[in-house]
């Protein structure tokens, strides 16, 4: 899946589609911070246009959109999200969408990893807007779609993975916590299982069993062949 998945990315050309807000323009002023997400009913993308010669950080255009295309480049909808982040930002905050996903119900969730997690229905309503207090680190979809937030919290800076709860609006039971210094790349098996690396190693962690395992130290094979 991961293999067809980023040939699909390579076959795509954005200047397919008319989203001249979000892609990243040829001049040295203009660019784009543009978020992706491919799954078997689509490409979801997200961003906003960001000035290079200011601070980076600083989003001059407030245009944000979520772009849908399905998988062979054919636009399939867009919808304009600004009004619904309005008034998400103070001044000390950095006004970026990080992350989006699809879940198993077809609900588009973007979040900026420090503040909320969106979620928006098929039409481009808004579903659920949830609060996130933790420094984020984005979203962990599972083989069956469901979406978990992964965040770093507390002060032993242990990684954790919540569910998001549409209907009740809210983050639900955390389900994992693992070591400080995994990496912020999981994924999830179609077994409930929780794949990561920790420093030198992968490991698998069940959601239901809390079962942890060591699979491999990386440092023992050749990655590269």
């Amino acid at each position: 899946k991961t293999t067809n998945r980023i040939i699909t990315l390579k076959k795509m050309s954005l200047d397919t589609y008319d989203i001249s807000d979000l892609r990243s323009f040829t001049s040295d002023k203009d660019g784009a911070i543009i978020n992706l997400f491919v799954d078997e009913s689509g490409i979801y993308m997200t961003g906003q246009k960001i000035d290079r010669n200011s601070d980076y950080t600083k989003v001059f255009d407030a245009n944000y959109k979520i772009i849908i295309c399905e998988l062979d480049g054919k636009l399939k909808k867009t919808f304009d999200i600004s009004e619904t982040l309005k008034d998400k930002w103070t001044e000390d905050d950095v006004p970026y969408l990080s992350d989006i996903v699809c879940d198993k119900d077809g609900n588009i969730l973007v979040t900026d990893n420090m503040t909320f997690v969106i979620a928006y229905n098929d039409d481009g309503e808004k579903v659920a807007d949830i609060k996130c207090d933790d420094w984020g680190n984005g979203f962990v979809v599972s083989e069956v779609g469901e979406v978990y937030y992964s965040y770093t919290g507390g002060l032993s800076m242990k990684q954790c993975l919540v569910p998001i709860e549409i209907e009740s609006n809210k983050l639900g039971k955390k389900v994992a916590e693992i070591a400080s210094y995994a990496s912020n790349n999981y994924c999830i098996d179609e077994n409930d299982t929780l794949w990561y690396s920790d420093e030198n190693s992968l490991w698998t962690y069940n959601l239901k069993t809390e079962e942890k395992n060591k699979i491999l130290n990386w440092l023992d094979y050749d990655i590269t062949t």
